[in-house]
């Protein structure tokens, strides 16, 4: 069975598109897992995208490259990357503000986790003095 792999949009040096000569029960196992394929490949597509976005430099450059994002996602079938959209649209000022300070934050984060963590080694203080001295601590 010849197939074509379009789908993966898998390039040789030479410019063609992959094919395999495969079995006819090899060829319906790689038919049963195009759909699969098809998927991760747009969600591995969208999450390159974001990847390119934050190695923008301005904030007019990010902003383009966000619209551009959007527009895609928004032809897309798929729920997930539905859902990103939805999400990157709810957050679309304060991911862009990053672009204008280049100020995140993951320090806040930090102290967060290590909050989290000193509750999860102490199975629950007796007191808030004792936590809040623990975290002060840390």
């Amino acid at each position: 069975m010849n197939l074509n792999l379009d789908f993966i949009s898998e390039k040789f040096g030479d410019g063609k598109v992959a094919e395999l000569n495969l079995s006819p029960k090899m060829g319906t196992m790689v038919k049963n897992i195009q759909k699969p394929l098809a998927f991760i490949q747009k969600v591995y597509m969208a999450k390159e995208a974001l990847h390119r976005l934050y190695r923008c430099r301005g904030y007019k450059k990010a902003r383009r490259s966000l619209i551009k994002i959007l527009d895609w996602l928004a032809h897309s079938k798929l729920k997930e990357l539905q859902r990103l959209r939805k999400t990157l649209m709810n957050w679309k000022n304060e991911i862009l503000n990053f672009f204008k300070t280049r100020i995140t934050n993951a320090k806040t984060e930090g102290f967060n986790n290590v909050a989290k963590s000193i509750i999860k080694r102490a199975y629950g203080f007796r007191n808030f003095n004792n936590y809040r001295l623990r975290v002060l601590n840390a």
